[in-house]
């Protein structure tokens, strides 16, 4: 298997497509703190585009409370 990029295991991880293989070399790589911080940043911009998303639908769907008497 050719050495993945730390940012296509958590990509692989987060679309749950990752391989037992994968993830061994996955867990190794949080003993390395450069491999780490990748993973974090990796995570924290998925993150980060998903709450955007999520901000952007919500206000999308939502609409402003029309009381009837």
């Amino acid at each position: 298997m050719k050495k993945k990029k730390p940012e296509e295991l958590i990509r692989r991880l987060i679309d749950d497509q990752l391989s037992k293989k994968e993830l061994d070399i996955l867990l190794d790589g949080m003993d390395d703190e450069e491999v780490t911080k990748k993973y974090e940043l990796y995570l924290r911009n998925h993150f980060e585009k998903i709450m955007n998303e999520h901000a952007l639908e919500k206000k999308n769907n939502t609409q402003p409370n029309k009381h009837q008497e």
